[in-house]
Parts: C-alpha cells; sequence; structure tokens
C-alpha cells in the first residue's frame, strides 16, 4: 500500500488510517489523514 500511495494513487480510507499510522510511528510526529492526503 505504500507504494501506492507514494505513486499518487488514490486510497479507499481504511489504507489511508494505515498509511498515517505508519508515519506518526515512524517520525514521532502526529499528523491526520487530512494532512497528507488531499482528495476532493
Amino acid at each position: 500500500m505504500g507504494a501506492r500511495a507514494c505513486k499518487g494513487r488514490r486510497l479507499t480510507p481504511n489504507v489511508q488510517a494505515k498509511v498515517c499510522r505508519a508515519l506518526n510511528a515512524a517520525s514521532g510526529r502526529t499528523y491526520a489523514p487530512a494532512d497528507l492526503f488531499t482528495y476532493r
């Protein structure tokens, strides 16, 4: 799923939450899915 996210493909809300949790764990900062994904 990380590869799909890096390519800019749309992700489902469930996968967006997984990517967000992984980034928060790796970076030590707190991001919300709305901060990372700007789909309209």
